[in-house]
């Protein structure tokens, strides 16, 4: 699904942040799904649970590499300009036809599993084109 497209993307982008320079001292993390933004604050169980899991694990070993680290993840609107925000989906989507993307998030080193949500989004779709 779109959400766990977007939490999937959240832990690479923790990857990317594992990587920078030791001088940096935060990074901002700019979502354009509200649903991803609020699952990884209030921690409840959903679909994609074990994606906001392993996002707070990867936050908790960066914090411990990086004691004064501060991250900050936001809600931007999507497709409206934002700087960075349409290069963020066309990588996105290029990412997703990838077989393979190399980063250390254990979590996505396999096959997501198939989410409920989308085998019935598929199969609503597919009895109303029917």
């Amino acid at each position: 699904t779109v959400f766990e497209g977007e939490l999937a993307g959240m832990l690479l982008a923790l990857d990317i942040i594992r990587t920078l320079p030791l001088s940096t001292h935060r990074a901002t993390i700019l979502l354009d799904n509200q649903a991803a933004v609020k699952a990884v604050r209030a921690r409840r169980n959903r679909p994609g649970q074990y994606l906001v899991d392993a996002f707070h694990r990867e936050v908790t070993s960066l914090m411990r590499r990086r004691h004064a680290f501060r991250l900050h993840i936001a809600w931007v609107p999507g497709h409206m300009d934002v700087a960075g925000n349409e290069l963020a989906d066309t990588h996105a989507k290029l990412a997703a036809e990838e077989d393979e993307t190399e980063h250390g998030i254990a979590v996505l080193q396999d096959a997501l599993p198939r989410s409920a949500a989308a085998v019935k989004a598929a199969y609503k779709h597919s009895v109303a084109a029917q």
